[in-house]
């Protein structure tokens, strides 16, 4: 998921647009709304029918809502009755739109952008053989520029809406989320550079469940980090993002923390740790090791999830003097020597 703010602070070199263009004229043509990605992997723009079809389908990420939520994401107010999944699913698909002609040439260069970069720097990838990217107006999830779930990437009204070398940016981050979510053993590793290894997946109990702020991006919690407090402390945790106080009108990004769950056990069998029946939440500023773990390449750190597909952007557009270059070098080794399925 890509907010307004992140991208209003990306700016790349115009050679790369050149470059795009020249591949473009070089490329194997497909039918209109059809771009190769790899030799194994095509991007299609789907039309309204077939948006609808692919958003109204329950998943991971909805089957998990919380009552934040489903208040936050339909904009429902404290007095009024919860809304249900159904309800955001019907919403999701009253917001698919069709692609404009500037539009779809606006994706086919970034598309043919990422194809060019992955053969430049020998990248090996598994990807479903067909990535669909659906248009909607991003209202139904407080105009995010773009998000996944499952094998599609969702690019919003106000994604669209912006510079060229913009929605490259938008469209490498949100090709990490499929990359990653087709191949764990690949997102293993690329956690690690990071510091997060993996755990089983934590069910959240009811008090952190109805506080979260879902990722469509990242739906799981069964990853964590090995944290030392500002007092000295040292504990397992998952990031949550979350909200202080009920939903009561506006974005739902502004009611944003961030913070680790704690979690105890050995090796990858973690349990959510419980003081007075209450879960216990450490919030972001309490930590002291945060940066240290995940460097500052990036201001975008919700999660694990989110800050490597900032660093993998980075790579692919070749960005310098970052504050951490040994995270996007390690990463373009992780992803040179990936073997496909």
């Amino acid at each position: 998921m890509r907010l307004n703010f992140i991208h209003r602070k990306t700016f790349y070199r115009w050679k790369y647009i050149l470059f795009v263009f020249i591949f473009s004229a070089c490329s194997s043509r497909l039918p209109g709304n059809e771009y190769r990605l790899t030799d194994e992997c095509v991007v299609v723009l789907a039309d309204v029918e077939k948006g609808i079809e692919l958003v109204s389908v329950s998943d991971d990420y909805t089957d998990k809502f919380g009552e934040f939520d489903l208040r936050s994401k339909l904009l429902v107010e404290p007095d009024a009755e919860t809304p249900s999944v159904d309800d955001y699913l019907n919403n999701v698909a009253s917001q698919v739109r069709e692609w404009t002609d500037s539009e779809k040439e606006k994706i086919k260069a970034a598309v043919e952008f990422a194809a060019s970069q992955f053969k430049k720097l020998s990248i090996s990838l598994t990807l479903p053989d067909t990535i669909f990217v659906v248009k909607t107006t991003g209202r139904e999830e407080g105009n995010a520029m773009g998000y996944t779930r499952s094998n599609y990437i969702v690019l919003t009204e106000s994604g669209l809406f912006t510079f060229q070398q913009s929605l490259i940016s938008l469209f490498n981050h949100e090709l990490f989320h499929i990359i990653s979510r087709s191949d764990e053993n690949l997102r293993e590793k690329i956690y690690s550079l990071i510091g997060f290894t993996k755990c089983n997946n934590q069910v959240l109990p009811e008090d952190l469940k109805n506080i979260k702020i879902s990722n469509p991006d990242a739906p799981y919690f069964d990853y964590y980090a090995e944290l030392e407090t500002i007092d000295g402390t040292k504990l397992n945790g998952i990031m949550l993002m979350y909200s202080e106080r009920p939903f009561d009108g506006g974005s739902f990004f502004t009611y944003t923390k961030l913070g680790f769950i704690a979690v105890t056990g050995e090796g990858m069998e973690k349990a959510i740790v419980q003081n007075s029946g209450k879960s216990v939440l450490i919030p972001l500023d309490q930590v002291k090791n945060f940066y240290d773990l995940i460097g500052n390449n990036t201001h975008y750190i919700i999660n694990p999830e989110e800050i490597m597909a900032e660093n993998f952007n980075l790579l692919l557009t070749e960005k310098t003097n970052l504050p951490n270059p040994e995270i996007t070098d390690e990463l373009l080794k992780i992803l040179q020597t990936n073997k496909q399925k």
